[in-house]
């Protein structure tokens, strides 16, 4: 049974493991062709407790390894919440499209759920780790690499232990496994990694934490490394009881075993070289850690992300250092010193994590406003606001401007209108805009000039609801799109406060800063 608990992590990558490792393991060549089988199962035997995140773990891994390790949507198979029988099905089918296929495969599976030294449990099912063993080390893929999260999961690795010095060939052939906990030992799961911490180790190896020589790739070999050590050190630190992942290896070939290629990445980002502390990157508007790594001083990082808006904190001995990224659209981000923020550790636990770095904004747009009075027609707009960010509540100020002309057979009426209002808005940033609304108050001053009765100011409050979203541009750079709803209260002679209400519709752009 795999063990909840929820703390902030902190991990490191032990070069001195990944040399070993790779002294001794063969190197083999990349595999062309990617077919995975990701399975998750919050449930397990009857009596057992559902688990939170096992899912959750499979999405992610699925989602990562589309975006990073070569596997095509065609050659990818999500078994969520399924029986043993569902999964074994959805094995054959993979086994039968690599045997089919004309160039080298390599088959990855994944699974996350309950399970004990025996077998997995699958929503009541089992699945043996002897059943499961027999499928991948006589499939018809070249190559089987097992990436599993489970208890016990250790079970897996055991009738053979680490094969050294195998023949040299030039296509990868074999069977290798990596899994969370040794075979009497719990996996844990938990909340602020929104998944377990294998799993979460695992997505952040791949997505580039791994990436111990630089080259852009995560090699089988360096993502055991990563997640390994970093999976033990986090659980020594906050867990209560300590997790040792384990592996084995029984493969041959020549090059290396690549999972994924941050070369492929639709978004990354890049720590200067000058940088050095623990990393962690969430997505902006949320508290899950997206991916973590340690940057050393002197070294390149570069962190393959999904399309979206990240928050960064570089964690030093006495500071954190803050940063936002946005990537909405994909590409590349380059962050050096000058795009963080110095922050202590009591201020970003005060503000739980989360630091307003671009807490003010300055907009300016057009629109359109409907008629306040009966036969004005939609009237132009130009408008300028200004606003301050306590996430997620917002203040903001907006000034806007409008004139009309009405010609009638006899007479014309020019009006111009100022307006001031204050705004109360609450939102949230999502990962490719944000989206906000409000309630403000206002107040408008008039000044008309009709025909030959001469001018005729006067003052009209006014009260407002209205919503905005917020599309990033480039850097903190945005555009943006507002409906807002009016009720003006002018006084009329005699008849004091008569409410008018009126639409207004606008497009505009901002910058952050």
């Amino acid at each position: 049974r795999r063990r909840g608990w929820d703390s902030p992590s902190t991990t490191a990558a032990s070069v001195l493991s990944l040399a070993l490792l790779l002294a001794v393991v063969p190197r083999v060549a990349e595999a062309r062709r990617h077919i995975a089988v990701v399975a998750g199962n919050n449930f397990g035997l009857p009596g057992e407790i559902e688990l939170r995140f096992a899912r959750t773990d499979a999405q992610r891994i699925a989602q990562v390894l589309r975006e990073l390790g070569g596997v095509a949507a065609g050659d990818l198979s999500l078994v969520l919440d399924q029986s043993a029988e569902s999964l074994r099905k959805a094995l054959a089918e993979a086994q039968a499209r690599a045997g089919a296929s004309p160039e080298p495969s390599t088959l990855i599976f994944f699974f996350s759920g309950h399970a004990d030294a025996e077998a997995m449990h699958l929503g009541g099912d089992r699945l043996s780790w002897q059943e499961l063993r027999a499928i991948l080390e006589q499939g018809s893929a070249g190559l089987r690499v097992a990436l599993v999260d489970a208890c016990q999961a250790g079970a897996l690795t055991l009738p053979k232990g680490l094969v050294a010095g195998a023949p040299v060939d030039t296509e990868a052939r074999g069977f290798a496994a990596l899994v969370s906990a040794g075979i009497a030992e719990q996996a844990q799961e938990m909340g602020s990694l929104g998944g377990s911490v294998f799993t979460h180790f695992l997505v952040s190896g791949l997505r580039g934490a791994a990436d111990f020589d630089h080259d852009g790739r995560v090699t089988l070999a360096e993502l055991n490394a990563y997640a390994a050590r970093s999976t033990e050190l986090a659980t020594a630190r906050w867990a209560g009881s300590l997790q040792h992942p384990a592996y084995h290896f029984d493969i041959s070939g020549q090059g290396e075993v690549v999972l994924s290629s941050l070369r492929d990445a639709v978004a990354t980002l890049e720590i200067a070289d000058s940088l050095a502390g623990h990393l962690v990157v969430s997505e902006r508007g949320s508290s899950v850690i997206e991916a973590e790594a340690d940057k050393l001083a002197g070294q390149p990082l570069r962190i393959a992300v999904p399309a979206g808006r990240y928050r960064l904190h570089l964690r030093g001995a006495a500071e954190v250092l803050a940063a936002e990224a946005d990537l909405p659209w994909g590409g590349s981000v380059q962050l050096s010193q000058k795009d963080f923020v110095a922050q202590s550790y009591q201020s970003v636990a005060e503000k739980g994590g989360v630091v307003e770095l671009r807490r003010q904004l300055l907009e300016a747009g057009a629109g359109l406003q409907s008629a306040a009075v009966q036969g004005m027609g939609a009237t132009p707009l130009a408008w300028l606001g200004y606003g301050v960010r306590f996430a997620p509540v917002e203040l903001g100020l907006r000034l806007q401007f409008m004139r009309s002309t009405i010609v009638a057979v006899d007479t014309s009426a020019a009006t111009s209108i100022l307006g001031l209002g204050a705004q109360l808005g609450y939102g949230q940033a999502l990962r490719r805009l944000d989206w906000r609304a409000w309630a403000g108050v206002g107040e408008e001053w008039w000044h008309q000039t009709v025909g030959k009765l001469g001018a005729r100011d006067s003052a009209v409050p006014s009260l407002s609801v209205g919503g905005e979203l917020r599309v990033p541009v480039q850097d903190r750079i945005f555009a943006s799109g507002s409906l807002e709803g009016l009720l003006q209260l002018p006084q009329v002679e005699g008849k004091g406060a008569q409410a008018r209400p009126v639409v207004r519709g606008s497009l505009g752009a901002g910058v952050a800063f």
